[in-house]
């Protein structure tokens, strides 16, 4: 653990900067996930545009 101040701050920027490169990826891959032809084939074979208005919002 940190014993300094230097210390404390060094620790801190670098979680920091992990942890926002960390969720930039994922939304990055999410996004990219969510909005492939996979996605939208998987999805319809679950609802049927057919289906209950709130459902296929729901589901999609």
């Amino acid at each position: 653990m940190q014993k300094t101040k230097p210390q404390s701050l060094f620790f801190t920027a670098i979680t920091a900067f992990i942890t926002v490169y960390g969720m930039t990826l994922y939304n990055t891959v999410l996004a990219y996930f969510v909005s492939s032809r996979f996605a939208k084939e998987f999805a319809f074979k679950v609802v049927k545009p057919a289906d209950s208005k709130i459902y296929f919002q729901t589901y999609i």
